[in-house]
């Protein structure tokens, strides 16, 4: 297991390629995927060049990344991946509000209950220190996935698109990566080309902190080569 590591976010609306990304991390290495969306399809073929488990609730999601602490080098896995984190957010404040993991229609027509603004602390300095502790301790480098929304800044009016997450996590999230790419589309000719943007601009937050190592274009193909040669040359 290789020593360079590095710890990457992608963000994009559904649909936008995320999921294909992290397949492509299958022909880099070996990733480990923590999956709380239940949404990989799009990679099933690639079956065997990964492992996965689904994680429903908080504890199964602690246990896994217990689990791949523990075992990452003698299973010769080289990537930790989580998708996504908008997702994990949600299994948190669920455990919070104490939702019950099986929820019937009638249930969910009732009005639902809201975190106070103590247990909205408890969920930022949860997610604070999870995603700390993933990104600065664990053995191999890191991807994780999130969905994308806008958030409007109070003072200056300007819109952005973050990673989608509640409360003031969405602006903290971006702060614990090497890089954060905005996955996005573009239809020429009648064919879609999937992207990412390695760049922030006045509308997505993304960036990279390695450009002193290589100097990415502010668009790149959907695909985790572009990271691979960074790790190559640090």
């Amino acid at each position: 297991m290789t020593s360079k590591r590095i710890c990457t976010l992608s963000h994009g609306d559904s649909g936008k390629g995320k999921t294909y990304f992290i397949g492509t991390i299958c022909k880099e290495g070996k990733p480990f995927i923590v999956d709380t969306e239940r949404g990989l399809l799009t990679i099933e073929d690639l079956e065997g060049q990964y492992d996965h488990t689904t994680v429903h609730n908080w504890t199964e999601f602690a246990t896994a990344c217990d689990y791949y602490f523990n075992h990452a080098e003698e299973k010769g896995y080289t990537h930790l991946v989580i998708d996504s984190v908008t997702r994990l957010q949600k299994i948190l404040i669920d455990q919070i509000l104490k939702v019950p993991e099986s929820t019937t229609l009638s249930a969910l027509s009732l009005k639902p209950k809201t975190l106070s603004i103590r247990e909205w602390g408890e969920v930022n300095s949860t997610m604070n220190s999870v995603i700390d502790t993933i990104c600065s301790r664990c053995p191999t480098s890191v991807h994780m996935t999130a969905l994308s929304g806008e958030s409007t800044d109070e003072v200056s009016g300007v819109t952005k698109v973050w990673p989608l997450l509640q409360g003031g996590f969405r602006f903290a999230l971006p702060g614990y990566f090497d890089m954060v790419l905005y996955h996005d589309s573009t239809m020429s000719n009648g064919k879609v080309t999937y992207h990412i943007q390695t760049e922030g601009c006045n509308r997505n937050i993304a960036k990279s902190r390695l450009s002193h190592i290589k100097k990415l274009r502010t668009l790149e193909p959907n695909n985790y080569e572009v990271i691979s040669n960074i790790l190559k040359e640090l």
